[in-house]
């Protein structure tokens, strides 16, 4: 049987009072939260109560944090979540639903019933539907972050339906 460690806690409350000490924008590094909690960094242990006080903070405080390969983990500003974070996360949807399609794209058409056939055409029908949306929005998203002074009042976004009627 699973039994908690009895430290646990007060590691993770130790890492969310250092976390509060940082602000948006800022790194908190490896050997800063090794101190604080005496945890080794690159131990499962220490990657799962880091994760755990990071979705602790954010929960609490509305502050995302990323990890920097190496340093630490950034406490994402505003900008940085609108950003960077919305971009990595479209990025990551896509190469899930393109594992997923190539799964299905892969099973051969011998071994499928006509039903598993045509539910493997729906998924990957809505795969294909749901990238090009994705991509879209990545488009709409670039163009709303270009540069005021690129922006020409006759061009028009590549998305169309986001406008007042």
């Amino acid at each position: 049987m699973y039994r908690k460690r009895e430290d646990t806690d007060e590691k993770v409350a130790a890492i969310l009072q250092l976390l509060a000490t940082f602000s948006r924008g800022e790194t908190v590094s490896h050997r800063e939260i090794e101190t604080v909690s005496g945890l080794s960094h690159g131990s499962p242990r220490y990657y799962v109560l880091v994760r755990r006080a990071r979705d602790i903070y954010r929960a609490s405080n509305g502050v995302w944090s990323r990890e920097v390969p190496g340093v630490g983990y950034r406490l994402l500003s505003a900008e940085q979540s609108l950003t960077e974070e919305q971009s990595f996360r479209r990025r990551k949807m896509r190469r899930q639903g393109n594992i997923a399609a190539t799964v299905a794209e892969t099973l051969p058409d011998e071994g499928l019933s006509d039903h598993q056939k045509r539910l493997r055409q729906h998924v990957l029908e809505s795969h294909a539907k749901t990238r090009k949306e994705l991509l879209q929005d990545e488009r709409h998203e670039q163009w709303l972050l270009r540069p005021i002074g690129d922006k020409s009042m006759k061009v028009r976004p590549p998305r169309t339906g986001t406008e007042s009627a």
